[in-house]
C-alpha cells in the first residue's frame, strides 16, 4: 500500500512540475512576441536636443546632447 502512495505522489509531482514549466514557457514566449520591441526605445513626445554640434563639413560627425529629467 505504501508503494502505491509513493507512485501516486511521484505522478502528481511530475504533472505539477510539467504544468509549471509549460506555464513559464508560454509566458516567456508571449513576452518575447508581444512585448518585444526589437531594442528600440520610442517616446510619445518629440525629444529635442539642447545642443547640436556639427564639424566644419569635412566629416559627418554630429553630437546631440539631451537633458534627462
Amino acid at each position: 500500500m505504501n508503494n502505491i502512495g509513493e507512485g501516486i505522489f511521484q505522478g502528481v509531482a511530475i504533472i505539477v512540475i510539467f504544468v509549471f514549466v509549460l506555464a513559464i514557457s508560454i509566458g516567456v514566449l508571449l513576452g518575447k512576441t508581444i512585448w518585444d520591441n526589437g531594442g528600440f526605445i520610442e517616446s510619445k513626445t518629440v525629444i529635442q536636443p539642447m545642443i547640436k554640434l556639427t564639424t566644419d563639413g569635412k566629416k559627418v560627425d554630429t553630437l546631440y546632447v539631451y537633458k534627462i529629467k
